[in-house]
C-alpha cells in the first residue's frame, strides 16, 4: 500500500457501510475513479475547445479576451490538474494491481 501524493484526506470508515465499500479497491473508490475520469475528460475537452482559435473571429476583442482568460485559468490551475491526474494514476495502478481496472479507464487517463 502506498500513500497517494498530495491527498489532503484522512480515511474514514462507516460501520454501516458494505464491507466492500470499506476497502480501498471497493465500489466507492471505483465510483470516484469514474467520476474523476469524466470530470478531467470534460475539463480537457472544454479547454481545448476554448483555447482553439481556429474559426474564431480573432479581430473581435471580446473573443481574444475570452481565449486569454481561459489560457490564464488553465495556467493558474496547472498544478492542481496535474495533482488530480497523478492521484487518479495512482488509484488506477492500485486497481490494476488488484486486477480490477478496465482498459477504458487507463486509456481515458492517458
Amino acid at each position: 500500500m502506498v500513500a497517494i501524493r498530495g491527498v489532503p484526506f484522512t480515511a474514514s470508515f462507516k460501520a454501516t457501510a458494505a464491507a466492500k465499500d470499506n476497502m480501498l479497491t471497493g465500489s466507492a473508490m471505483d465510483r470516484h475513479i469514474k467520476k474523476e475520469l469524466e470530470r478531467l475528460t470534460t475539463l480537457m475537452t472544454e479547454s481545448k475547445k476554448e483555447l482553439n482559435t481556429k474559426d474564431k473571429e480573432m479581430k473581435d476583442v471580446k473573443v481574444l479576451l475570452k481565449v486569454k482568460e481561459h489560457a490564464e485559468s488553465v495556467q493558474r490551475d496547472t498544478d492542481l490538474i496535474t495533482l488530480n491526474i497523478d492521484q487518479l494514476d495512482e488509484s488506477l495502478k492500485l486497481f490494476q494491481a488488484a486486477k480490477l481496472t478496465k482498459d477504458s479507464q487507463i486509456k481515458g487517463l492517458n
